[in-house]
């Protein structure tokens, strides 16, 4: 699991991602805000499929609300 905070102060929005037991995928799991109790997932079927158990890691930068995963590339 990795997750990642992106946004700036006034705009925050979490994105998780695990790798699901039931598909072999990375699936994407975002929050829109801080006091939101609703969530978006999103399996993240592109690229090579990650190893059962395998690292998964999760990089923002710049504020820009871009996400990327060593397996799957960005996300925006």
């Amino acid at each position: 699991m990795a997750s990642v905070r992106i946004g700036s102060a006034n705009d925050v929005a979490w994105r998780t991602y695990v790798i699901s037991p039931v598909d072999g995928l990375i699936h994407e799991l975002e929050i829109p805000g801080a006091n939101s109790v609703n969530y978006t997932q999103n399996p993240l079927d592109f690229g090579p499929r990650p190893l059962p158990g395998g690292p998964i890691a999760a990089v923002a930068w710049n504020q820009s609300g871009v996400a990327s995963t060593s397996m799957c590339g960005q996300r925006t």
